[in-house]
């Protein structure tokens, strides 16, 4: 169905529990509505046909009273300057101006004959032969005026190459003055035809003149009763105009009333309803799943515009344009499960993988079997930095490498050591200790470490820097990796400055919490002081997160493993 303009719907709603009652109701409905309707269009029609009918006699009447009193008064005033009783083409009107036109041609005519008169007598009394040619307009003058003047062209080019007494020269002076006397004949005959078409121009010129003359006074005789009567005309011609635009209309009402047909049709008449129309369970658990649908996405994105962290992998690379080393999902504490165990008690849960994936990946990055330093940082506290710091340790460990970790937050400390000892990295750095004074092995894991030492209390200088980056090549020296781990950069700027003595920075961005303005900024603030940053590693990923992990194994392949391993 197309909808046309001023369309209308009714809703027919009927309660009654009997089907057919309803469906009978609905088609009366629409069946009276299309009869009350067409009713009401044809009394419409019939009143505008009526007036129509009376308006136009009325009209009529008046166009041809209008033409009866035009008709009287061209015969009561003797009238010559009309047509037919028609102010079409006025007979006197139409005289004067064909009269001034023939006399406007006669008149041209009259001086075209004079000047060529003129021209051609004057030509003769000065002997201009050229000129004779050029204005005449009779063909036996024109073809003696030539003939003239090939003879005298002929005298003269025969005088100026054998002399004025050749001969040939008579012959041609007596062709000559034959020829002269021969124009002056068909000259003067010329003129007399030419004073011919000069009288005959000034007669008909005088009788134009005089009958146009005759015409305005005949005209001006008669130019206030014409007015009247061509006023009388042009009513009576507006009186029929109007007479017939009304004839038009009423045909074309009177047309329309025949043609006319309800404005409401039938599409399909009102069946019997098997079941009611509402509630319709169907379309409202349809209705209810769209706008749950329609809510937990507007939650996503909601979620997603207001996170100031990053939940994308493919974002998070694309933003610090650096891969990403590893995603460590985030590990619940137990009382009888440390975290810093966890890659001892669960080898091979989703983080022990992640932490051996990203030793690998760090050990692929470094040419050959070399020892290397590698530091781990952040830009915030609470990020995992150091508890990733520990678990790269232990994995690096477990591969019969000697590790030595590092504990580079002296604000804080506590890495690795379970009691508070006397000296540190930073009693270290400023002579107060020796390096059998500071390094400890941790019996259980056999890595050997670097408490944090006493808090420094003045920034780094370049005697320290010196100092610091001698003690990284001395430890690459007796171990295969060491591991320092750095205070968060937007605490203290100590990064920097390990990041600058070390070979490898890992970042540790932890996941939907760190901003994107804090790890941008970090990173370029690690980089233009030479940190050389291998990738990224994303901690604390939700462990349902399907944007960070692909598969996982099964609760019973895990166990398989486990006994495996154990055995």
């Amino acid at each position: 169905m197309t909808p046309e303009l001023h369309s209308r719907v009714i809703d027919v709603s009927v309660t009654d529990k009997a089907g057919a009652q309803a469906a009978a109701l609905a088609n009366a409905v629409v069946s009276n509505y299309q009869r009350i309707a067409l009713a009401r269009q044809t009394a419409d029609v019939n009143n505008v046909a009526q007036w129509l009918d009376a308006r136009t006699g009325e009209l009529r009447q008046r166009w041809l009273d209008a033409v009866h009193k035009a008709d009287n008064f061209d015969v009561n005033h003797g009238l010559t300057n009309t047509t037919e009783g028609t102010t079409a083409n006025p007979l006197i009107d139409r005289q004067i101006t064909e009269t001034a036109v023939n006399l406007s041609q006669a008149q041209a005519r009259l001086a075209a004959a004079q000047a060529r008169a003129d021209a051609l007598h004057d030509a003769a009394q000065h002997g201009n032969t050229s000129a004779l040619v050029s204005l005449s307009e009779q063909p036996i003058l024109v073809a003696t005026a030539n003939t003239l003047l090939q003879i005298q062209s002929m005298r003269d080019d025969t005088a100026a190459q054998y002399g004025r007494n050749y001969p040939k020269l008579r012959s041609l002076n007596r062709q000559l003055a034959a020829a002269r006397a021969s124009l002056n004949t068909q000259t003067r005959s010329a003129l007399a035809s030419i004073h011919e078409d000069l009288i005959s121009a000034r007669a008909e010129t005088k009788q134009l003149s005089d009958n146009l003359d005759a015409l305005r006074a005949q005209a001006g005789a008669q130019s206030s009763p014409q007015a009247e009567y061509q006023s009388l005309s042009e009513e009576a011609q507006s009186a029929r105009g109007v007479y017939e635009t009304f004839l038009n209309h009423a045909k074309e009402v009177v047309d329309r009333a025949a043609l006319l047909e309800p404005p409401v049709s039938f599409v399909s008449h009102a069946p019997v309803p098997t079941r009611p129309t509402f509630p319709n369970h169907v379309k409202l658990l349809a209705g209810i799943i769209v706008l749950a649908l329609v809510a937990g996405a507007a939650a996503v994105l909601a979620r997603d515009y207001f996170s100031v962290g990053f939940e994308e992998l493919d974002a998070l690379r694309a933003t610090v344009q650096l891969p990403v080393l590893a995603a460590i999902p985030f590990i619940a504490s137990r009382r009888d499960h440390l975290i810093a165990r966890h890659v001892l008690d669960e080898p091979f849960s989703r983080a022990s993988e992640a932490v051996r994936g990203l030793a690998a990946q760090l050990s692929l990055l470094v040419e050959g079997d070399v020892s290397r330093s590698v530091l781990v940082t952040s830009a915030s506290p609470e990020e995992g930095k150091s508890t990733l710091a520990v678990w790269l340790a232990i994995t690096a460990r477990q591969g019969e490498q000697k590790v030595l970790l590092i504990d580079g937050d002296h604000r804080r400390g506590g890495l690795m050591s379970k009691d508070r000892v006397q000296f540190g990295f930073t009693d270290l750095l400023d002579g107060r200790a020796s390096l059998a004074d500071v390094i400890q092995t941790d019996p259980e894991t056999g890595i050997d470490f670097i408490s944090a030492g006493k808090a420094m209390s003045r920034p780094f200088n370049a005697s320290d820097i010196a100092r610091l980056r001698g003690l990284m090549a001395g430890f690459k020296n007796s171990y295969n990796l060491v591991i320092l781990d750095s205070p968060p950069l937007l605490a203290m700027t100590d990064a920097l400055v390990h990041g600058s003595v070390v070979d490898q920075t890992v970042f540790v961005c932890r996941w939907q919490q760190t901003s994107r303005q804090a790890v941008t900024a970090c990173l370029d603030r690690l980089r233009s002081y030479g940190a050389r940053i291998p990738g990224i590693v994303v901690s604390m990923v939700d462990q349902n997160s399907t944007m960070a992990f692909g598969g996982d194994y099964s609760r019973r392949e895990m166990k398989l493993i486990s006994r495996a391993y154990s055995t």
